[in-house]
């Protein structure tokens, strides 16, 4: 897209301009550096969003950039030229060598307050002198603020006016139904995000304020908020006093800079030179930047009675609004971005998609809501060079209302997307956000109306966005994100989405729902892969949540996972649980393997991918690669508990028991309940020889949840070992009884009677186990409360029998 641009406009523009290259760091925008032919200067070309050609009058528009052209002051940039590039709306100015503001709040934080009154001036003289002519900036934000030696300039000037006033159906609504609206959320004043036809140039101020906020605090006074959350904040949440945040800040400019965030506008100061002189009261007679010690703090009359465009009422308005303007927030910022820009670093190239919201008041439309969610994270995923979080971490933070700064530092991701789908009949809406965890701030942004037959192509739009916004290379180093429709039958769809729904909740009423689910939806649809696929991962997880017997499972499970592999042989999840299959109940290990690093070729944002892989090479005693491969599913799937303390577990087979304990104490954090990680805490107090803490350990992860035989085992052998011999003793007779009752894995009582030194009992029960391909025997072999048994001969025919050499 960004070489069809290119070409498109090189083409056009030929004759009067020469193109040297893309700048980087425009965001959605294609902004280029190049030589104005006729005059031998050189200039920046900046490309409109493509969509903004059907919503704006392009004679219009360039009339009224010549008029916005007449705009000379010290500190504007001026506008030189607009026209139109084969379809492209497009418009120059000077290039000025310079960083933005933006890049100097990131490299240094907080700004000296000399420079932040310097700035102010600068912004404000800019200001006045528009203001003055009827021109409102709308978009003031630090991205179009260029810092040269010695000043402040003011970069897209007449921009908004123009784009407003060329707006085809001669409003701004044609601006909104491109998806298109002026102005950037974290700088927008109240009245400008509650969407009031009256926003004048007191709304420029309030943006004034925002930014010198920035810049003595060094973060927004708003950071880390979602859009909705953000203009919600600007509507009606008090901010912070700055100098609860930055003591040392003057009274006199704290004044100034809390004046200008009033949220009425009738509040503010009334005019940009109004502001001047408020900043030049505070200053030293000879006009220094430093405050005077003696300095009173600056006030001016108020008329009797403010007139403001935000009433109480309004205020109300305002926040039912917000929603509204950040659907209506276009998928590209308006902002000059200087060519000094830094090339995007690593954790740029990482995401997480956060559950899209759904729209209404029809709870049971939430399965279509998180389908979309799940099919966006699997379009990302065959995005090469992106790095996707995985779905159980992006779904752990369903409802938790945290800012993308947050998420960022949780998931360990450079870039949140999130969104809401609202369906109504056959209707649907898509809105989806792109927001820079590092600061907060949007990236992009864009809505989608269309129906419910065009899902896929949402899904795939978006994710071509995302690529373009983040400069990652699409799926197979090509052009185009190849397209993956997964079926033409919307009614299989939709079951497949509720079926993804039912599973997700990993209880036995819902596996037994996902299962009936996903067979009618490959019973409507026999050629949906996905679907398919889908199926096998329930087939596969009901021995574990259904209590369906292993030997029923394994048939099911190859059935439909070679189904979906006809149908796509690219479906890593099909692959995965193939090979996890293989691996548990076939014993085939050759065949795991290769089935898994197919899985992760396939799709390397796999996080089960690696986490089942690393199971697997743990059972052949190559725990280093374990390890790796553990590591490598945790960062893909930060916040899931399984693969936190199955890290902790691989570091435990390797005899580190601290470095075992913590981890395992980095996954309490996320949850105190899970059982599985007391088990690995008390596995590894076992090796230290602290046998109380051990057992301490295992009975809290018993309270939480019983059923796990392995863990009744371990605490057999855990009393055994610490000379309670009674009391293991009874604890066997009670799993023996329990045998009698439902399935225990043979393997579980090897244990057990390992801890007690019986071992003929254990080796029996191991070749047991190995008759029934019990399926804790491939992972678990090489734990060390089996140790005392390896010297034993009968060790290696047991081995034998695995068809496996000795892993330890």
């Amino acid at each position: 897209m960004a070489s069809d641009i290119r070409d498109r406009l090189e083409a056009a523009i030929s004759g009067s301009y020469t193109l040297e290259r893309e700048i980087p760091g425009g965001g959605m925008s294609q902004v280029f550096l190049a030589t104005e032919n006729s005059l031998n200067r050189r200039v920046v070309v900046k490309v409109l969003p493509v969509e903004m050609s059907g919503a704006v009058n392009v004679d219009r528009f360039r009339r009224e950039v010549q008029l916005a052209a007449q705009l000379q002051h010290a500190h504007i940039v001026p506008l030189l030229s607009a026209g139109d590039a084969d379809g492209l709306l497009y418009y120059t100015m000077p290039f000025v060598e310079g960083e933005t503001l933006r890049q100097r709040i990131v490299r240094t934080g907080e700004m000296p307050v000399a420079e932040t009154v310097g700035i102010m001036r600068d912004i404000l003289k800019a200001l006045a002198y528009a203001h003055k002519r009827g021109i409102v900036h709308r978009d003031i934000k630090p991205e179009n603020i260029l810092l040269t030696e010695h000043d402040a300039l003011v970069a897209d000037f007449g921009v908004a006016k123009a784009l407003e006033a060329s707006a085809a159906d001669g409003s701004a609504s044609g601006m909104t139904s491109a998806g298109v609206t002026l102005g950037t959320p974290a700088y927008m004043a109240p009245e400008q995000a509650a969407a009031d036809p009256h926003v004048d140039h007191r709304a420029d101020l309030y943006a004034v304020g925002v930014i010198a906020y920035e810049m003595l605090a060094g973060s927004h006074p708003f950071a880390g908020r979602s859009v909705q959350a953000l203009l919600a904040a600007h509507a009606t949440e008090s901010v912070e006093p700055i100098v609860r945040r930055r003591p040392s800040v003057p009274p006199a400019l704290a004044l100034i800079v809390m004046q200008l965030l009033e949220k009425k506008p009738g509040d503010r100061p009334q005019s940009a030179d109004e502001t001047l002189r408020l900043l030049e009261s505070a200053v030293t007679p000879s006009g220094s930047l430093a405050f005077r010690a003696d300095a009173k703090t600056p006030t001016r009359e108020r008329p009797a009675t403010t007139q403001s465009t935000l009433s109480r009422v309004n205020v109300l308005v305002a926040i039912a609004l917000v929603a509204l303007v950040a659907i209506l927030y276009g998928r590209r910022q308006l902002g000059w971005q200087s060519a000094s820009r830094s090339a995007p670093v690593a954790r740029e190239q990482t995401i997480a998609v956060l559950p899209f919201a759904n729209i209404g008041n029809d709870s049971a439309a939430e399965y279509f809501s998180d389908g979309v969610t799940e099919e966006l994270i699997s379009s990302l995923a065959r995005l090469e060079s992106l790095r996707v979080s995985s779905r159980t971490s992006s779904f752990a933070l369903k409802g938790k209302n945290l800012g993308a700064q947050e998420i960022g530092a949780k998931l360990g991701v450079g870039n949140v997307l999130e969104g809401s789908v609202q369906r109504s009949g056959n209707q649907l809406r898509v809105t989806a956000r792109l927001v820079s965890a590092s600061d907060g701030y949007q990236v992009w942004s864009q809505s989608y109306n269309r129906e419910v037959k065009d899902v896929f192509a949402v899904q795939d739009d978006i994710a071509r966005a995302i690529a373009g916004a983040l400069r990652v290379k699409l799926g197979g180093g090509s052009d185009s994100l190849p397209s993956r429709r997964p079926t033409n039958n919307l009614a299989a769809y939709e079951l497949y989405l509720k079926g993804r729904f039912a599973l997700s909740q990993r209880t036995r009423e819902g596996l037994a729902e996902a299962t009936r689910l996903f067979e009618e939806a490959t019973a409507r649809d026999s050629m949906f892969a996905v679907a398919h696929a889908a199926l096998a991962d329930a087939y596969l997880l009901g021995p574990l949540y259904g209590g369906i017997p292993p030997a029923r499972a394994w048939p099911r499970v190859k059935a439909t996972g070679a189904k979906a592999l006809k149908l796509d042989s690219t479906l890593a999840e099909a692959h995965t649980a193939l090979a996890y299959g293989k691996m548990l109940f076939d014993w085939d290990w050759k065949g795991a393997e290769t089935g898994f690093r197919r899985a992760i070729a396939e799709n390397p944002s796999y996080a089960t991918a690696h986490h089942w892989y690393a199971d697997f090479l743990a059972g052949q005693g190559r725990f280093d690669e374990s390890l790796q491969e553990m590591r490598l599913a945790q960062q893909l799937d930060p916040l899931s508990q399984i693969i936190g303390s199955e890290t902790s577990w691989v570091l435990y087979l390797q005899h580190r028991p601290d470095e075992a304990i913590a981890e395992a104490n980095r996954t309490l954090a996320l949850s105190k309940t899970f059982s599985q990680v007391y088990l690995i805490i008390g596995l590894s107090y076992l090796l230290k020889r602290d046998y109380t803490a051990a057992i301490t350990a295992m009975q809290k992860g018993l309270d939480y949840d019983e059923s796990f035989p392995f863990a009744r085992a371990a605490m057999i052998y855990a009393h055994a070992v610490a000379g309670n011999r009674e009391k293991a003793l009874t604890l066997v007779d009670e799993m023996k009884a329990r045998a009698a009752r439902e399935y225990v894995p043979p393997f579980a009582l090897a244990v057990s009677y390992a801890g007690l030194g019986d071992n003929t009992t254990a080796f029996a029960m191991l070749n047991k186990a190995i008759d029934e391909k019990d399926v804790l025997m491939p992972e678990n072999i090489t734990d060390p409360m089996l140790d005392r048994l390896r010297t034993d001969p009968r060790y290696e025919t047991i081995l034998r029998r695995m068809r496996i050499e000795d892993p330890r």
